[in-house]
């Protein structure tokens, strides 16, 4: 977990270096969510659990790379059975111009997630830090305003409780972007 939260701290460093010499462009938005978390039980059985939630976010952009800062959170309730998570990551983020009116955007990071599982008969909690990677599209409204989709992956996250490990989570998320 150390060398996640060093490797984090050297992104954003290597970001923010580079605002002395150009134009820094900063960013808030929200984005609705749906996330497929991939999961192991007690006995070693196998399952998804599938939520949809809410995010949001800040961050900095120079002209090809930025640095973005979030956090999410989703539940679901289904009769007695209750999944519930958030968490938050650190990002760099990279465009490449598509059109006037497009970006794509790739990004890599890390993320620190909490996932919660009740049910009658058990429940699972899990806790830990993952790498995030997340490619997706920015369509500019207006010169301040962009509609942004991304599709997310974190890897296997590392427990504090070891009986239960999730294999990963998968995500897709859109919402609004204002530039500032």
């Amino acid at each position: 977990m150390r060398k996640l939260i060093k490797s984090a701290l050297l992104m954003a460093a290597i970001a923010f270096s580079g605002a002395v010499m150009a134009d820094v462009e900063p960013y808030v938005g929200v984005d609705a969510q749906y996330r497929s978390v991939l999961l192991r039980d007690l006995f070693k059985n196998h399952f998804t659990q599938k939520a949809p939630g809410i995010g949001g976010y800040v961050g900095a952009r120079w002209d090809f790379i930025g640095v973005e800062a979030g956090t999410h959170m989703f539940k679901r309730k289904h009769r007695k059975e209750k999944v519930t998570g958030h968490g938050f990551h650190l990002s760099l983020v990279g465009y490449l111009e598509g059109t006037e009116w497009l970006d794509f955007i790739g990004s890599l990071g890390v993320s620190h997630l909490t996932h919660k599982h009740d049910t009658p008969w058990y429940w699972i909690r899990m806790k830990g830090c993952a790498p995030r990677l997340g490619l997706g599209f920015e369509v500019k409204l207006t010169d301040f305003v962009a509609w942004r989709t991304m599709a997310l992956w974190e890897s296997k996250v590392t427990l504090r409780n070891v009986s239960t490990v999730p294999r990963g989570t998968m995500g897709a998320s859109t919402g609004l972007k204002l530039s500032f």
